[in-house]
């Protein structure tokens, strides 16, 4: 049973570390909107240096921005899920 369990936890890490080279267009941060003087800007705030910063964003790049912010926190997810699978197969080789 727990040599099942082991094979199923690695697949599934193995399956989430594959999924990790699609994610080649992220973007860490947030895209926001706001109306500067009546005409609708988007802005990319981000983290640089420790530093919070906002980027200016052309409309025709939204799209692309928006597919970047949505893959980061892909990224995010995966690696803790991968961190879970890593800290139960470390629980298991513990355990007799």
């Amino acid at each position: 049973m727990k040599s099942a369990t082991l094979l199923q936890l690695q697949r599934q890490r193995n399956t989430l570390v594959a999924r990790l080279s699609l994610l080649v267009e992220m973007i860490e941060g947030s895209l926001f909107e706001r109306t500067v003087n009546g005409k609708q800007r988007f802005y990319l705030s981000c983290m640089e240096k420790g530093v919070q910063r906002q980027h200016y964003v052309a409309h025709n790049h939204c799209q692309a921005v928006r597919k970047g912010v949505k893959q980061y926190k892909e990224l995010i997810e995966i690696i803790r899920a991968i961190s879970q699978i890593n800290l139960q197969l470390i629980r298991m080789e513990k355990d007799p």
